[in-house]
């Protein structure tokens, strides 16, 4: 059993590279716009962040998983959900929020495999007309750990939440 005041090493490793992966976001979205900018883009500046720093075997797509990661000693799931206000189609809702939840059941149904931690990256753009009666950061503040400050000047809020 983990101690409540502890931070496990896997843990300080996800919020360096989560740290990093942000920034590189933030340069990407100025050059493309941010409604250009999807998950896959950020799970492939994570992965390639990750990769730079130490040295582990991953694998995308795992067993239905975003991304397996085996670090010395420790075998860890990560899945991604990534939510921008996308027009009339995109914006919080109950369905996404279902989909969260849905994501989170599935890391901890997972058995097996030896592993032994199960994270969820969560990126979501603030609201840009701030006070609608659904918004990300209602649906999301208070999951898991804030990562840095707002990154993106207040546009952009990542989360790391452990399963």
């Amino acid at each position: 059993m983990r101690k409540k005041n502890v931070v496990s090493p896997v843990k300080k490793r996800l919020k360096a590279v989560l740290l990093a992966a942000m920034s590189r976001l933030r340069s990407h979205a100025k050059r493309v716009e941010l409604p250009n900018v999807d998950e896959s883009t950020f799970r492939s500046f994570f992965l390639a962040e990750l990769r730079r720093r130490y040295p582990a075997k991953c694998e995308t797509e795992w067993k239905r998983f975003d991304l397996f990661v085996d670090w010395p000693g420790n075998r860890t799931l990560i899945e991604f959900k990534f939510y921008l206000y996308k027009g009339r189609k995109g914006g919080p809702s109950f369905k996404n929020r279902r989909e969260f939840d849905a994501c989170k059941e599935k890391l901890l149904k997972h058995d097996g495999d030896e592993i032994v931690t199960k994270w969820l990256v969560l990126v979501y753009q603030c609201d840009p007309k701030s006070g609608g009666k659904h918004t990300f950061e209602k649906h999301y503040d208070r999951e898991g750990v804030l990562i840095g400050p707002h990154a993106m000047d207040g546009v952009l809020t990542c989360r790391l939440i452990e399963v």
